[in-house]
């Protein structure tokens, strides 16, 4: 399969079944949370780590154990991601409604743009804050059936749905910091089982070790949690490692919509008519994002202005599994990579670089450290037929070394004189 169609595969399925979770949560509101999430994680982590086993990474799990500040930024991610995710949608729908407590942690898309020029250095376009916009919107208008001032319900809710925008953030920044760090996914999965079993026994121990009756509902709903946090979540990450960040959460957006879905089927909650709003503003969103170039890429130093010749894209996701291979070991080192289109007359430029000037990693089209992922580097750059990419791995200060020079040769060579400045498209 394409890993371009793949990671909308993964996306894809990573919300309709996350989807569920708000509804199963409201569903067994009146069980004891910290046994609740103890019990889910006791089925998770030794179900992530049979996972590892099976696919012989435990030489990755002790490369991560002794690199001190990756495995703190996996703690913390962790914590930051599944806390908010499970133990802060299930205590806010105790005194809100699940659509409104849906409806606020949501604006997590939002918030990450706080984030991802800061962390990730990916730019932000007008058309990605439009769609953003737009699918925000259309959540609100939604859920307040066209009144939005009705989403307030009160002061006495104020705090709460406050609570709830903080849950949103922590979730927002930890999306961003697994973006940054890449970790691997098989590995990520496993060990946040194991983080987030140690955390629950902590806060189980903490309450008193409380003991209540379960139902039968209760049970199956923990197996459920138990099991998406490595099914869902693992189709989830591999999309973000992927993907642009903006198109992944605008892409969420649709989560509150299915969650209507799930709780009319469910639990016999009646879909208003104007829930179609969500739908169509959100698909409008991606519409939009679909003919953006250059959201999402690279936000070039202002120190090396000839890199603004080009608009690059930072694709290390789309090789932060690639075990044993060159480009596989930079990225776990922590360096990333690079990729832009450039004219195919240019090459020459790009061979000098990396020949007689002593750039390293430097890949063109064709080359075979890049050859499964060629197809989704061009769709993500924008490549045309008489394009050719070429991608550069390693520091962050290196790869922008590499491409301001670059862009420097091609703006002095003769025949870009005789042709004007060049614009992508």
């Amino acid at each position: 399969m394409e890993i371009r169609t793949k990671a909308y595969a993964y996306l894809l399925a990573s919300l309709a079944i996350g989807a569920l979770t708000p509804v199963l949560l409201g569903a067994a509101k009146d069980a004891n949370l910290y046994e609740f999430f103890f019990l889910a994680y006791l089925i998770t982590a030794p179900a992530g780590l049979l996972l590892l086993i099976g696919k012989r990474k435990a030489h990755g799990v002790s490369t991560l154990l002794r690199n001190r500040k990756r495995l703190f930024y996996l703690i913390l991610a962790v914590i930051l991601f599944f806390t908010p995710y499970l133990y802060g949608l299930a205590y806010a729908e105790r005194f809100i409604p699940a659509s409104l407590a849906t409806v606020l942690f949501r604006v997590n898309p939002v918030l990450m743009l706080i984030f991802i020029a800061l962390i990730l250095r990916e730019r932000l376009s007008r058309y990605q804050l439009a769609a953003l916009c737009l699918a925000f919107a259309g959540i609100v208008i939604g859920v307040s059936g066209g009144n939005p001032l009705a989403l307030i319900g009160g002061g006495a809710n104020l705090p709460i749905m406050a609570f709830v925008i903080m849950l949103a953030l922590s979730y927002a920044l930890a999306n961003v910091i697994i973006k940054r760090h890449l970790f691997d996914t098989d590995i990520f999965i496993a060990l946040s089982g194991v983080v987030m079993l140690a955390f629950a026994a902590i806060l189980f121990i903490a309450a008193g070790m409380p003991l209540s009756p379960l139902s039968q509902s209760d049970l199956v709903i923990i197996v459920y949690i138990a099991v998406t946090n490595i099914v869902s979540f693992y189709m989830y990450f591999n999309a973000v490692r992927m993907l642009k960040m903006t198109v992944v959460t605008n892409a969420f957006f649709l989560s509150p919509f299915l969650t209507f879905i799930y709780a009319a089927a469910i639990l016999g909650e009646p879909i208003a008519t104007y829930y179609i709003i969500i739908a169509a503003l959100t698909t409008a969103g991606i519409l939009i994002q679909r003919y953006d170039k250059k959201g999402g890429s690279y936000a070039s130093s202002r120190s090396k202005p000839h890199m603004r010749r080009f608009t690059l894209f930072d694709v290390t996701g789309v090789f932060g599994n690639s075990d044993g291979s060159e480009i596989g070991a930079i990225v776990s080192e922590g360096g990333r990579v690079v990729a832009t289109k450039i004219d195919q007359d240019h090459m020459q430029h790009v061979e000098a670089l990396s020949g007689d000037y002593g750039y390293k990693n430097v890949y063109a089209e064709g080359h075979g450290a890049i050859i499964k992922e060629t197809g989704f580097i061009r769709h993500m750059t924008g490549a045309g037929e008489g394009d050719t990419i070429v991608v550069k791995a390693g520091p962050s200060e290196e790869n922008e070394a590499f491409f301001d020079e670059l862009g420097g040769r091609i703006a002095g060579s003769p025949a870009e004189k005789t042709a004007g400045p060049l614009h992508d498209a």
